[in-house]
């Protein structure tokens, strides 16, 4: 980009110079008269960029979580990687230093990857906002001329841009290596421009840096903390929630597009990823205090926050008194900043000693606030002036438009502050005697809403482009804290109403700079001096209700009038149709917060905000008001059981981890495994004794040694698995999982802590007929416990055997969606089995532990079958039970489904060997068949002579209750009952049972990513086996003579 030029006005110089000549005597960190704050100098490398500050965290913590997005992650190695990889791909396409890129995504992992690799190339990102409306977005590319467009979502043909796809990226090591200094600009961002072109502000590596060092000192954020991203993308506050937490090894989470508007979704995330910092907008920041005050339990799930930012509009001091008091222990800011200079630089951290007005605070360090007069001379304190910002914050103006950015930006007179410009902000205030600035409002018109500058010039501009429109004056109405809204009053000749407008202000302007309220006039009225009577159309428009419209269907019943009053009052409208549509009548994603909780209020029924957006009709949100609810009972079991898990992710939050350093080799000298004895566990014993040479401490319940090695023995033997010349190798140890220090006393816990160099744990309770409850002593509280133990003492490896089954895979599949992975189950969408959330727990709890220093890795199994040799199956797996009741019953309920099968004997020597592997070390892998085989195939093929029939579900169930009337069998017994639950689990009282398999077990390979575990395998040229005949053949033997 060709640097602009800062120049001043004319007018001004030799007021400057004697302003200059005043001030020349004073330095930094001095106290200067009249109103001038100065920020804490604080040099650094004045060749410091954003990218050097990345670069070395990536290098102290490639393994700690750098991004979460659903279920889904990213480490800082992963990340670096990927971004390298897209950074040659780009700098191939022609893109380098300096050129402007236009961004376009929906919240994504692939969002901080373009981020990261367009930073490493020197090019300037641009976020945009896919729903701007076409003609807008359309005037901002116009405007910048990128040399591309980068986007995740799907192109059209009038939309040919380049496509972002984590999983076309591989991990490349190789830096693009551009050289970056200070000056040089990084991103851009749009904002409201009052000709009705919007203006980009371009900014530089040093404001952005200066930021996020500012940031570090003031608020000593860690690896261990998450924060939040809580805005829209094409918002600047974005940057420090997204690349600030790179700079310190902390982990961003990534919400679903749209959910920072779901106040629901929001407590939620927080809650989950025990995220400890975000940033709020004053009107979420209200909504979320007024849900505290009408659910106080609320307040528990923010427990994990230590310090919020608010800011883009101006703070409700009540709000800020009830947070705190409800929250005494969460920080709140005070921010205060424009898009032209690094976001924000003026912070207050708010103390116990409220007054009001609030402040906006002190400039941050190496930056400066000076309050000026009309004759651009500094005010005194107490007295008011235009705010006017310098230092390390300044951007360099905007793109492509040097009139605009010289008469905003201008010369500094004070030569020892830092910097050599001043950004005029448009912003009114004052300063006290302590240097504490207070914020009055703006000098133009200019407003903030829902932290979105909006020049109303520019709605004007587009209100004036339609035909029909001779001109528009566009007024700022601010009702209650809650309903702030644009009204536009509109000359015309012809008879309109608001809707005659819609289509052209969606095409032209994005939906937080739509009008909420019309009036259309013939003349404008007039005050004395012949001038328009702003004042009048302003109180004509505050009176202003939507026009009623005709021959529309009217709500009748009580329920329909009752919801008909709560929209009234809060769009201010005459009258409800059925048809009528929540947004087209005026409605935003605050005011649908609002309403949420009117409804809940009313009629005790809490809906979504996804369920709102879905249904956003008058007559549909009746019928959702409408619908029945759970019983009070199965709510009231379902959240005592939701608030035990998650307070059992709390299980790690003590987690002190002795070694900060990773193993430098991964050969084992003393293996520690638990579940030794089980189907998995044993296979596992027999892999390590063959491929290792290590000791290997198993943990077995028993009641003294002997009789743990007899039993370790005794399934060696029924699985056939011959180690007679390594068994000397196997050191019994009596524990159990379920118990404190797992049943071992103080001294034992501490020797093993000190022996052991690995752990494999596979080790659990598995019963599908068992609740969270039964299942979370030696699933969850064990899991804790290795934890505790390999954070102790010896510096270890930790490998956690866990189940695809932790993942909603129906519905992942339904949605058309993938599981990576990088990915995390969400305890919020568990698996309705017990065993699958204790799972769901215990792997939270292991990814926390790595973020505390564990080097852990994850194996997540799917539908684990018998060995390829031997043909012995688990006794006790569900889809070995299901086929010994097929082959019992002679029929099998059809299905199109395919089961993934993968053999046990491979399942364990992936394991091992990429265990033996140092660069996967803190990874997680997915180990099940890529494509799996036919239910109706593989049925076919072990029936054998004895003909197993394909019938449908429903008769199934038949045949399977007339057998079992007939005769006592366990086995049968055990199916009827999984059927019976799976039954309870549905609403509906006659279903047809059309998904049996899909229910019991896994079907869904599609929805599996393995992209990682392949690759760790091919450089053993190690391969899931095919599913032949011979694979089968054994099984098959087995299940005919059993």
């Amino acid at each position: 980009m060709k640097k602009t030029r800062l120049i001043s006005c004319p007018q001004s110089k030799s007021t400057f110079t004697q302003i200059q000549n005043k001030y020349q005597q004073y330095y930094m960190g001095s106290s200067y008269p009249d109103s001038i704050s100065v920020g804490s100098l604080m040099p650094y490398s004045s060749n410091l960029t954003l990218l050097d500050l990345i670069a070395e965290q990536v290098r102290r913590t490639p393994h700690h979580i750098a991004f979460r997005f659903e279920q889904d992650c990213l480490n800082y190695l992963e990340l670096d990687c990927f971004a390298n990889h897209l950074g040659h791909q780009l700098r191939d396409a022609g893109i380098k230093k300096g050129d402007p890129v236009a961004l376009i995504f929906n919240n994504s992992l692939e969002y901080p990857v373009t981020l990261l690799a367009l930073l490493k190339l020197g090019a300037i990102w641009v976020p945009l906002d896919k729903d701007w409306g076409a003609k807008r977005l359309n005037m901002a590319l116009s405007h910048l001329a990128p040399k591309t467009v980068l986007t995740n979502l799907v192109s059209s043909e009038n939309y040919p841009w380049r496509q972002v796809d984590l999983d076309q990226l591989n991990h490349v090591s190789e830096d693009p290596k551009t050289k970056l200094i200070p000056s040089d600009p990084i991103y851009g961002f749009f904002t409201s421009g009052s000709t009705g072109i919007p203006k980009c502000a371009i900014n530089i590596h040093k404001g952005i840096t200066n930021r996020f060092l500012d940031m570090s000192r003031r608020y000593g954020v860690s690896p261990g903390d998450s924060v939040l991203v809580n805005n829209k993308l094409a918002f600047d506050s974005t940057l420090w929630q997204l690349l600030w937490p790179l700079t310190v090894g902390s982990t961003s989470v990534i919400p679903r597009p749209w959910s920072v508007y779901d106040l629901d979704e929001v407590i939620s995330l927080i809650d989950v990823n025990q995220i400890t910092m975000t940033d709020f907008v004053p009107s979420m920041f209200n909504l979320l205090v007024d849900e505290i005050i009408r659910r106080p339990s609320r307040a528990n799930r923010l427990s994990s926050l230590r310090q919020i930012l608010i800011g883009g509009e101006e703070i409700d001091f009540k709000s800020v008194l009830v947070f705190k008091q409800k929250l005494p222990h969460v920080g709140i800011a005070n921010t205060y900043g424009v898009t032209e200079c690094s976001m924000g630089m003026v912070f207050y951290q708010i103390d116990d000693q409220l007054s009001e007005p609030l402040p906006i605070g002190r400039p941050i360090d190496n930056t400066f606030v000076v309050i000026l007069d009309e004759q651009l001379r500094p005010v005194a304190h107490g007295e008011h002036g235009e705010l006017y910002l310098g230092g390390d914050c300044l951007g360099a103006g905007y793109w492509q438009d040097s009139q605009k950015t010289s008469s905003v930006f201008i010369p500094s007179p004070f030569t020892d502050l830092p910097g050599d410009s001043l950004y005029r902000t448009g912003d009114f205030g004052y300063m006290n005697k302590d240097g504490l600035i207070y914020y009055l409002g703006r000098k133009d018109r200019q407003f903030q809403i829902g932290g979105n500058r909006v020049e109303l010039g520019e709605i004007e501009a587009v209100l004036n482009r339609h035909k029909d429109v001779k001109q528009a004056r566009v007024v700022f109405l601010e009702e209650t804290h809650q309903n702030r809204m644009l009204a536009a009053a509109v000359l015309t000749s012809k008879k309109m109403t608001a809707k005659d407008l819609k289509f052209h202000i969606s095409d032209n302007l994005p939906t937080y700079m739509h009008p909420r309220r019309f009036v259309f006039l013939s003349v404008w009225p007039l005050n004395a001096n012949g001038k328009v009577d702003l004042a009048e159309l302003k109180r004509m428009l505050a009176s202003a209700k939507v026009n009623k419209s005709k021959g529309q269907k009217r709500s009748s019943s009580l329920l329909q009038k009752q919801l008909a009053i709560l929209w009234q009052e809060l769009l201010s409208i005459d009258t409800i149709e059925l048809n009528s549509n929540f947004f087209d009548a005026g409605g935003d994603s605050i005011l649908a917060m609002v309403l949420l909780a009117k409804i809940e209020e009313a009629f005790g029924k809490r809906l979504s905000f996804s369920e709102l957006m879905q249904n956003p009709s008058f007559e549909d949100m009746c019928r959702l008001v409408n619908q029945s609810q759970e019983s009070a009972e199965q709510e009231k079991n379902h959240l005592n059981q939701l608030t035990t898990m998650l307070n059992d992710l709390k299980l790690c939050d003590e987690l002190s981890c002795v070694h900060v350093s990773e193993p430098k080799t991964v050969s084992s000298e003393y293996i520690l495994l638990t579940g030794a004895t089980g189907f998995i566990g044993i296979h596992l014993l027999a892999d390590l004794l063959q491929h290792t040479r290590a000791k290997i401490f198993c943990l077995v319940r028993a009641k003294e040694p002997d009789n743990a090695r007899q039993r370790i023995l005794d399934s060696l033997c029924f699985y056939k698995l011959s180690m007679s010349s390594t068994q000397e190798r196997i050191i019994p140890i009596v524990a159990d999982l379920a118990n404190p220090r797992l049943g071992l006393d103080y001294e034992q816990f501490e020797t093993l802590a000190n022996t052991i160099d690995t752990v494999f744990h596979c080790g659990a309770m598995v019963n599908f007929l068992y609740d969270y409850d039964h299942h979370r002593p030696a699933n969850v509280l064990g899991t804790s416990e290795l934890l505790s133990l390999t954070a102790r003492g010896k510096l270890k490896r930790f490998y956690f055997i866990s189940t695809l089954g932790v993942f909603p895979l129906r519905k992942i599949s339904q949605e058309g969606r993938i599981a990576t992975e990088n990915c995390y189950p969400d305890p919020y969408q568990t698996p309705d089995g017990g065993y699958e959330q204790s799972k769901t727990i215990a792997e939270l709890l292991v990814a926390k532990a790595r973020s505390k220093g564990v080097a852990a890795t994850i194996f997540r199994l799917g539908e684990i079958m018998p060995h390829t040799t031997t043909g012995v199956a688990n006794p006790k797996a569900l889809s070995h039970m299901l086929f010994k009741a097929f082959s019992m019953l002679g029929c099998f309920p059809v299905s199109d489904k395919h089961l993934d099968y993968t053999p046990v004997d491979y399942v364990t020597r992936a394991i091992v060997s990429i265990a033996q592997q140092p660069e996967w070390l803190g990874t997680n892998f997915h180990l099940c068949h890529p494509t799996g085989i036919s239910i109706n195939n593989f049925m076919g093929f072990i029936s054998g002579q004895k003909t197993i029939m394909p019938i449908s579900s429903a008769k199934f169930r038949i045949v399977l209750e007339k057998k079992l009337a007939s005769e006592s069998n366990g086995l049968l017994q055990v199916v009827s009952l999984l059927i019976e639950k799976i039954k309870a689990k549905s609403n509906k009282k006659n279903k047809i049972y059309l998904d049996y398999i899909d229910d019991l077990l896994m079907t869904t390979m599609e929805s599996i990513c393995q992209k990682k575990t392949k690759k760790a395998l091919s450089s053993v040229s190690l391969n899931c086996p095919d599913l032949d005949t011979e694979t089968l053949q054994s099984y098959k033997h087995l299940l005919s003579t059993n």
